[in-house]
């Protein structure tokens, strides 16, 4: 009898501040064992690797990576990876491993040129921790963006050659993909998700607060950036909710009497409320940094999340567009966690064998 495959999904830390990636493990977990695969989720620093086959990472160190090898697993880790030219404003090119620390030095060198010391040991500490992300992504067996693009950024900017299978991400399909309202849509513009300023809800707030729009704010204040939960509540106009506690039930009442869902982030991989709003019937605008355009390609109004004029010109175009039924579709057909636990499971079948070759001991499920 073929062995049923054994996974550990891995996120140290994940546990202390939840978001998106949090989000993505569980479900995909969920749907994974209904593949027949025995999967454990761990946000624990040390978990127990014995007897798995696969460990699924996110966020793992090099000597985490290390571990798992000594324990005899194949590695497979999910990237979520931001390009350095939207974090640090620096274009790394296509570079070699080799090549790599010598250009990262010359960027960072360049960039602080003629700043104090204790700038230039934080831009030490940060060529550190790029290094060792590199270092970690190469002692992978295969990587597992939640797109194409990142992948190719992957591989520009830090020279990784270790390959990569691409797994969207995903909503809850009996949450979320329930028929759109019929009722009326009297939220003009929603935005939902942890306040934080990544997530630019102050650009958001400041760029529609002259207009006359109803503006709902759906999420909690991250418990790190409670100073910036003030300035945007500060900031908003008399036409803005915030609504901090919601369960989902009422989460899908707001996106159904939403026109426009807006996501004005610094950077998104995707934007997992994106998704979610598209299959309830929104419109959706996103920034134009990152690789939510793989996702939703022109079916979606993009911003630059630095120019409120941009904001402003997206959830117009937005507004005066009626939903699109085909961009609904499209999330609901590619985008579930069903599909995304699909590719993984055939991602871990590619990993396993990469490492064992074709006659590998292992399955997704259990066979006489």
């Amino acid at each position: 009898m073929t062995e049923m495959l054994r996974v550990l999904i891995w996120a140290p830390g994940s546990s202390v501040v939840p978001g998106g990636h949090r989000v993505q493990f569980d479900h995909t977990a969920a749907a994974l064992r209904s593949h027949g695969i025995d999967v454990n989720v761990s946000y624990d620093a040390d978990p127990a690797l014995d007897g798995y086959h696969v460990v699924h990472g996110l966020g793992l160190s090099p000597e985490q990576v290390r571990r798992c090898r000594v324990a005899g697993t194949t590695v497979c880790l999910s990237t979520i990876y931001w390009s350095q030219r939207y974090t640090q404003g620096l274009d790394l090119g296509m570079d070699s491993g080799r090549q790599l620390q010598r250009r990262l030095r010359l960027a960072v060198g360049s960039a602080l040129a003629g700043a104090r010391l204790r700038h230039l040991e934080k831009a030490e500490h940060y060529l550190g921790d790029l290094l060792r992300t590199r270092l970690a992504f190469e002692s992978a067996d295969l990587l597992l963006p939640n797109s194409q693009q990142e992948a190719d950024t992957i591989q520009a900017e830090l020279g990784v050659t270790t390959p990569s299978s691409v797994v969207p991400n995903g909503i809850n399909g009996s949450v979320f993909g329930q028929p759109p309202s019929s009722g009326e849509r009297d939220i003009d513009v929603l935005y939902v998700g942890r306040i934080e300023p990544h997530k630019n809800q102050l650009g958001l707030i400041t760029a529609l607060a002259e207009r006359p729009l109803r503006v709902v704010i759906v999420g909690p204040p991250h418990p790190h950036h409670e100073a910036y939960f003030r300035r945007c509540r500060d900031t908003a106009g008399p036409n803005t909710q915030f609504v901090s506690d919601t369960s989902q039930e009422d989460l899908v009442s707001f996106y159904q009497r939403a026109k426009v869902h807006a996501l004005p982030s610094w950077f998104e991989t995707t934007g997992l409320v994106s998704l979610e709003a598209a299959a309830l019937g929104c419109n959706v605008v996103t920034t134009d940094r990152g690789y939510a355009r793989e996702y939703f390609g022109s079916q979606a109004w993009y911003c630059d999340p630095a120019e409120p004029e941009s904001i402003v010109a997206a959830i117009t175009g937005a507004l005066s567009a009626p939903p699109d039924p085909a961009l609904r579709q499209r999330v609901l057909e590619r985008y579930t966690w069903e599909a995304a636990a699909e590719a993984t499971a055939r991602a871990y079948e590619l990993a396993l064998s990469r490492r064992v070759g074709p006659a590998g001991s292992v399955s997704a499920k259990e066979s006489g």
